[in-house]
């Protein structure tokens, strides 16, 4: 099992194909004064070739970055779906001016699909990482120098490997909303971070008659990669223009071994609702899987008559008339998610004495959370609010 923390950033753009391969050796750049001949490997279109065979057994090739400034671009051929090319991208020696760099373009149309780059001071001069290659078709793998140094370096020979793999999340390609993979209630689900910039999407219709409860449940195991499950699991809920801040583990202390993580909500209306399921740390895991279970369940307690608002608060009598001493109550309810509110109402009876005191009790039946209780009360002048 390889695991990578890469430095990374994720770019959205469209590169135009400059024409068909026309070179399919690999001469390595001359060194010496000034890396003579020019370096003919700076575009697509005279891109180095990896042969199908390199590419599945991950056979490595050199070259330099040089003169100043130079950029070598190679062809990588992917064969099959839902597939990951492993880059391996090292210097012979130690010491260099150059930060190696990679750019990685793929289908449709040359896009930039992801781009990494060593480290700041790393000195072993190393780049592994998993790149996208979720369809088949030609890919492009450009090594740089990400330093832009001014010190040319032409005794340096780096090695690059591009080994293709199948990437073991059978829901991708779901890394975009509009590729969300579809879930039915109490669906659990295995997923993988298993590519620079992987996020996973997932979408769940309710079919209640009232407002739908959603329980998100994500759990993944002790030996998952520890900087993914230190708070880089991350997930988001969605519905129409409404998204529910993340969830994550934020201290891995408190999940040493196997780990899991619940949110439940509660949602207005019957529509789709989308899991966003990503990691914010960058961390690779291809072997590890974390399993999502989304589970739709009804509010038991307010089923189609809602008391979230003060309109729509429901009313607590007393059960005999009204007396200087009067029960309102007791009644007891349900707090079904995170974000359920209940709201009730006292009507005092006419001729009430102004003065009287009114006392307040609520209690939990459960230590899983804290009962807040407000009480609004509304007068001639003003709603005085107590706690």
């Amino acid at each position: 099992m390889s695991h990578w923390q890469v430095a990374l950033a994720l770019l959205c753009a469209a590169c135009s194909s400059k024409g068909s391969i026309t070179e399919p050796d690999n001469p390595p750049d001359l060194p010496g004064p000034d890396c003579l001949p020019p370096d003919p490997s700076d575009d697509f279109a005279s891109a180095y070739l990896l042969s199908s065979l390199d590419v599945a057994n991950g056979s490595i090739k050199t070259d330099t970055i040089c003169p100043k400034f130079d950029d070598d671009y190679w062809q990588v051929p992917i064969s099959g779906d839902r597939q990951l090319a492993v880059l391996s991208l090292t210097f012979t020696k130690a010491v260099s001016p150059i930060e190696l760099a990679a750019q990685w373009f793929g289908p449709p149309a040359n896009a930039l699909l992801a781009t990494v780059i060593e480290p700041p001071g790393q000195p072993s001069h190393f780049i592994g990482a998993n790149l996208p290659a979720l369809t088949p078709g030609n890919y492009y793998l450009r090594a740089y120098d990400s330093a832009q140094s001014p010190i040319e370096d032409a005794d340096t020979l780096y090695e690059l490997s591009v080994r293709q793999k199948t990437d073991l999340d059978t829901h991708e390609p779901n890394n975009t909303r509009n590729a969300a993979s579809v879930l039915s209630s109490g669906q659990s689900v295995n997923g993988y971070f298993s590519y620079i910039g992987d996020e996973d999407w997932f979408v769940i219709t309710p079919t209640t008659a009232t407002s739908p409860v959603v329980t998100v449940d994500l759990s993944w195991p002790s030996d998952l990669n520890t900087s993914l499950a230190s708070g880089g699991l991350t997930w988001i809920m969605e519905q129409g223009t409404t998204t529910h801040s993340p969830n994550s583990i934020d201290n891995p202390i408190l999940c040493p071994v196997d780990c899991s993580r619940t949110s439940t909500r509660l949602w207005s209306v019957n529509e789709p609702i989308y899991i966003r399921v990503l990691n914010s740390t960058g961390a690779i895991d291809d072997d590890d899987p974390y399993t999502l279970t989304v589970s739709i369940n009804t509010d038991g307690d307010e089923l189609g008559q809602r008391n979230d608002t003060a309109s729509t608060a429901w009313e607590i009598t007393a059960p005999a008339p009204a007396s200087t001493s009067t029960l309102y109550g007791p009644t007891q309810h349900t707090l079904v998610a995170e974000n359920d509110l209940d709201w009730f109402r006292i009507d005092r009876p006419a001729g009430s004495i102004d003065h009287s005191l009114l006392f307040l009790r609520a209690q939990s039946t459960s230590t899983r959370f804290l009962l807040r209780v407000v009480f609004y009360e509304i007068t001639q002048w003003a709603v005085r609010e107590a706690v």
